[in-house]
């Protein structure tokens, strides 16, 4: 037992003011008697173990020794977000970039103001000898491109979800053991400044053991690019791999961020036919958690007005957020009104983009194979998503091992 947190010095003080003698020292037997008959004192500090080990796990992340400085980057899938990718790398300071073009998607052509290298085949894209590469093309792209450029590169990035399915995602994760190849899966929300927020709360409060976590997306399809035909979009084509319960698997992952792996799954899924597309564009998902915890998420392409926000409920508490006012409330059992956090801040929506980038960057130069974000850390949420697939198709709770 350590001293940590105002819990422990309670804790401590009634075990003194019950054994203590002044010119006499109590045994450990007399603490253990005392603890078992008085389960009361014991229940003072169980929440500040949990704490402590959440803390000590955060602040013992390995940190090795750079060995090699990144200097050369490919982009595969130069759609918006593969533009923001250019962008954010080279803010980063990476100016040596080099994308391989199909020319298949809406833009056709890219602002030369950019100032990165462009090619047409794999073979003039190889001859850059690129130090990694960010995987950016349609998510039913992702497998079969990672296998092709792990042998070349000491890093790989690859936007989330890291498939449209599980097919082919172990023969991946096989390469990247094979050739020590660093990876990483872009969800972006996870550096968020309010998700962040919601997990130091979580650390820091006394909020009791979590019961429920229900969220909801909102956001209207044909607002998300104006610039192109939204039904060509990859969210909104089946064959590319899209659909809203994929395109916005943040949720999910977030879902098991919160309250741990997942045991089994529902989905009701939902087409909204003002959009004729064959993806689908409303999705309600109820997930199991091991832990005995439900998550209830609903996404979809329709509302008008961008919409994304949760509450997280706890035995003795709860915490609400906004991620598009970006603000925070919560309240435990001892306050006497909830507090709101961040209730005057605004961060740069590309903030996350940056974050997870340079995250990337640092594991790669580190030659950091497992990490927090890697692509085994996907796994999770990409098993629940075809999970939600198979429930709503076959009308069933699917199980979750």
């Amino acid at each position: 037992m350590t001293l940590d947190y105002p819990e422990d010095y309670e804790f401590f003080k009634k075990v003194f003011e019950a054994l203590y003698i002044p010119g006499k020292i109590f045994s450990l037997d007399e603490i253990i008697n005392y603890l078992e008959s008085h389960p009361e004192v014991v229940a003072i500090n169980n929440e500040a173990e949990k704490r402590y080990k959440v803390r000590w796990t955060k602040q013992s992340n390995i940190q090795l020794k750079k060995q090699f400085s990144v200097k050369k980057v490919a982009i595969l899938g130069c759609g918006s977000i593969g533009q923001r990718h250019i962008k954010n790398l080279q803010n980063l300071g990476i100016k040596d970039i080099c994308a391989l073009r199909t020319r298949e998607g809406h833009f056709q052509e890219l602002d030369k103001r950019c100032n990165f290298h462009e090619v047409d085949t794999w073979e003039d894209l190889l001859e850059f000898k690129p130090d990694v590469a960010v995987i950016s093309n349609p998510t039913s792209m992702h497998v079969q491109t990672a296998k092709k450029i792990i042998p070349h590169v000491g890093g790989i990035f690859i936007e989330k979800p890291i498939s449209h399915s599980l097919d082919g995602v172990d023969d991946l994760l096989d390469m990247l053991k094979k050739y020590k190849v660093t990876s990483f899966v872009g969800f972006n929300l996870r550096f968020h400044p309010v998700i962040i927020k919601c997990h130091e709360l979580i650390d820091n409060y006394d909020f009791g053991e979590p019961v429920l976590l229900q969220c909801q997306v909102g956001q209207y399809l044909p607002h998300w690019h104006p610039y192109e035909n939204y039904q060509k979009g990859y969210y909104a084509r089946k064959n590319l791999g899209g659909g809203v319960t994929l395109t916005m698997i943040h949720e999910i992952d977030m879902a098991l961020s919160f309250l741990g792996q997942p045991e089994a799954v529902s989905c009701f899924l939902n087409q909204y036919n003002q959009f004729d597309i064959d993806v689908d564009s409303i999705s309600d998902i109820m997930i199991r958690h091991k832990s005995g915890t439900v998550s209830q998420i609903h996404l979809d392409y329709v509302q008008k007005n961008t919409n994304r926000c949760g509450i997280l409920s706890f035995e003795r508490g709860w915490i609400k957020y906004d991620l598009i006012n970006q603000e925070i409330i919560y309240c435990t059992a001892e306050m006497d009104k909830p507090e709101k956090v961040l209730a005057d801040f605004k961060s740069d929506s590309n903030i996350s983009y940056m974050s997870e980038m340079k995250s990337f960057l640092d594991f790669t130069e580190q030659c950091l194979l497992r990490h927090d974000h890697d692509a085994w850390s996907s796994i999770g949420s990409q098993k629940v998503a075809t999970a939600a697939l198979e429930s709503s198709k076959n009308n069933c709770v699917v199980n979750n091992d």
